[in-house]
């Protein structure tokens, strides 16, 4: 599948064909987090709704052995039923992509993350303004979100937390945001 998104993404975004110079790498799903869906007591396992594929893409400017891969963005592919193949959907570049890739490397240092057996996923609740990394537990229930920078408080960017913990803070977020007039 990997081969198949990078040449759709390279013919649809025109980027350099020399696949030297291109690179996509940890595919993950894009889940959404509904406002109905935040509330006390209900695990995102069971809500979320898992959309489109994402690979972040990485570029270098030569083929040389030792030059060094740079994240360039994100490439989102959708599965096209009646066709049965993937098409790219989306090009993403900024600060969401560069802090997603971040708070992977940082989770990747982390000896509970290493030691454990995680998917990882992007998550949005988009009417709440909050985006984090889940990494969700494959051997259990144990997931872990890792919310990226700019998500409003009480949120703390960057410090692994549990499910029970993320769900307060969506919820608190939620509330706080209806209390100033916004009806997520």
């Amino acid at each position: 599948m990997i081969d198949e998104v990078g040449q759709s993404a390279l013919t649809a975004f025109r980027v350099a064909r020399d696949a030297n110079l291109v690179s996509l790498s940890l595919p993950h799903r894009i889940a959404v987090l509904s406002a109905e869906d935040i509330r006390f007591g209900v695990d995102p396992r069971n809500v979320a709704q898992l959309g489109n594929w994402r690979f972040l893409l990485y570029g270098r400017k030569a083929a040389r052995k030792n030059s060094h891969w740079d994240i360039s963005g994100a490439v989102t592919v959708s599965l096209d039923e009646k066709e049965k193949e993937y098409k790219v959907t989306g090009l993403e570049r900024g600060l969401l992509v560069a802090w997603f890739e971040q708070a992977v490397r940082y989770a990747e240092a982390r000896d509970r993350v290493r030691d454990g057996a995680y998917e990882v996923l992007l998550l949005i609740a988009p009417s709440i303004y909050v985006s984090a990394l889940w990494l969700r537990d494959q051997k259990g229930t144990e997931d872990l979100f890792i919310v990226l920078p700019y998500t409003p408080p009480p949120f703390a960017p960057a410090e692994p937390i549990s499910t029970e913990e993320f769900v307060q803070s969506l919820v608190a977020s939620k509330e706080k945001l209806s209390r100033r007039g916004h009806d997520p």
